[in-house]
């Protein structure tokens, strides 16, 4: 196999998941910890009737609410934890919500995704999707969206785009030596939507490798921010394939970039989008748009209203069209009455 291309596969039992992180917080339903020290939420009560939960030490233990890191992270287990706790934010500038399921086929998710907001009221959403097998590719996606956190939260005096470049090529080395730990091969897409400037002039800025997606919803119109990079895509590019026939292609799976691949990588940053009041951006990875054409999803996202109601119908909606793959959605919406319209212009 070339060392650009990475086919899918993966199957084990992990579980579904799901988190969201806001500065040092995190919310949840149900806490595992994976390889790297940060807790992700899992949905499969109705399947598991027994749950070993392992969280870090917390300031409101069992309590409902908020969890926190505490000092330093002990581990703790089976912590009873409130059914109400949820993964949305309904802040005063945005609503941020993600999710992730493993999906109606698979017997193991190997996606992650993470939301975040930061003191300066940026906001962010992280989605990546694993590739290489069993606990590889789960490996794989959650150092690329740890590797993608750490740079955001550390970001100093970087561009949004240095932090961006920056993010992939740590993941990269990290996932290069993890499959050496390994033995074998892992790779994993990245998608990367932050939105800065808040309240008054709110600054989309976009950067991905692989083929998980960001959108923009706006108005009535759905506006896909990035290209894939997978062979069906190029396909399409060049002019042998139309783009209703690449939905559902049977070498779909096949991506031409990724992280973890043996060549030197750079992912692909877009212009910044200036965003405005009511503007939706989904993140993505190809459980949803692989199961869902574009035009079916803004028909989706007409109904929604909230962040939360975005990800669950479009959940709801994949799952309905027995999705193939793992679903995870992000999604970004900038509330209605914050920001500055952007003024008519009158040309004469």
């Amino acid at each position: 196999m070339s060392p650009a291309v990475w086919r899918r596969s993966g199957f084990g039992g992990a579980g579904d998941h799901h988190l969201s992180y806001d500065g040092d917080r995190y919310s949840h339903r149900k806490l595992r910890i994976f390889g790297y020290g940060f807790p992700v939420a899992t949905t499969k009560g109705a399947i598991r009737s027994r749950w070993e939960v392992v969280c870090f030490k917390t300031q409101e233990q069992a309590a409902g609410g908020w969890f926190s890191p505490g000092q330093p992270a002990t581990l703790q287990r089976s912590v009873p934890l409130e059914p109400k706790l949820n993964t949305s934010f309904a802040v005063s500038l945005c609503e941020i919500h993600v999710v992730s399921v493993c999906g109606p086929v698979r017997e193991e998710n190997q996606d992650a995704g993470i939301a975040w907001r930061g003191a300066g009221d940026e906001v962010a959403v992280i989605v990546s999707d694993g590739m290489g097998g069993h606990a590889a590719g789960r490996e794989a996606a959650e150092i690329v969206v740890r590797s993608c956190l750490d740079a955001v939260r550390k970001r100093g005096a970087r561009s949004w785009e240095e932090v961006f470049r920056d993010s992939v090529r740590a993941a990269q080395s990290a996932v290069r030596e993890a499959a050496r730990d390994l033995g074998g091969s892992m790779g994993a897409t990245a998608a990367f939507a932050l939105v800065d400037g808040l309240p008054d002039a709110p600054l989309l800025h976009v950067a991905h490798v692989g083929d998980s997606r960001i959108y923009l919803y706006r108005g009535r119109s759905l506006f896909r921010l990035t290209a894939d990079h997978s062979l069906v895509a190029q396909m399409v590019r060049d002019g042998y394939l139309r783009e209703e026939e690449a939905f559902g292609h049977p070498d779909s799976n096949v991506i031409q970039r990724a992280v973890g691949q043996e060549k030197p990588l750079e992912p692909e940053v877009q212009e910044p989008v200036a965003l405005d009041q009511g503007d939706v951006v989904l993140v993505s990875s190809d459980g949803l748009h692989g199961a869902l054409p574009d035009e079916r999803i803004g028909e989706v996202l007409q109904g929604a209203r909230t962040a939360e109601e975005i990800c669950q119908d479009l959940l709801a909606a994949a799952l309905a069209a027995t999705s193939q793959d793992n679903i995870t959605i992000g999604c970004i919406r900038v509330v209605p009455g914050v920001g500055k319209r952007r003024p008519t212009r009158v040309h004469f």
